[in-house]
């Protein structure tokens, strides 16, 4: 072998020792948050972790929304699911945060809005296009409008 392909080996070597050591650390940390493994049957809950998912800018959540059926103001719920990452329905759920993995018993934190009057429940990217198509209507009756007057 040449000089450059005994390098190439060497450092082939040595990224596949630490990618290893890395994956070893993973390992260790997932054997200390899973819940299989401490015994505790799940009775107690220790929370490893919080993920926040807002759609929609603070703006969004701060001004009056109003109820597609029966026209009351839309008040703004929080809701709250503890997920274990090593458990079934963790497959549902995003455990990515930046740049890391969420390990163990994370708590998912979601906001929602729910009208005051007849209980109807809105996911945030439903009413974000709701009156996304409400804007375009009324948009669409001005225009006719405009046209209208022109025309005369």
């Amino acid at each position: 072998m040449d000089e450059m392909t005994r390098k190439l080996v060497r450092l082939y070597k040595k990224a596949n020792s630490v990618v290893e050591s890395g994956v070893d650390k993973l390992c260790e940390i997932a054997d200390k948050y899973d819940p299989r493994k401490d015994g505790s049957n799940g009775e107690e809950i220790i929370i490893h972790g919080t993920s926040y998912q807002r759609y929609g800018t603070p703006y969004f959540f701060h001004k009056k929304h109003y109820c597609e059926k029966c026209n009351a103001i839309l008040a703004v719920k929080k809701k709250e699911k503890i997920v274990n990452s090593f458990s079934e329905e963790a497959k549902n759920y995003d455990f990515s945060s930046l740049d890391t993995y969420l390990v163990g018993n994370i708590k998912f934190v979601t906001y929602y809005f729910e009208c005051t009057g007849c209980k109807a429940v809105y996911e945030n990217v439903e009413l974000i296009l709701l009156e996304r198509e409400k804007r375009k209507e009324k948009i669409e009756t001005l225009k006719a409008k405009i046209q209208k007057r022109i025309r005369k």
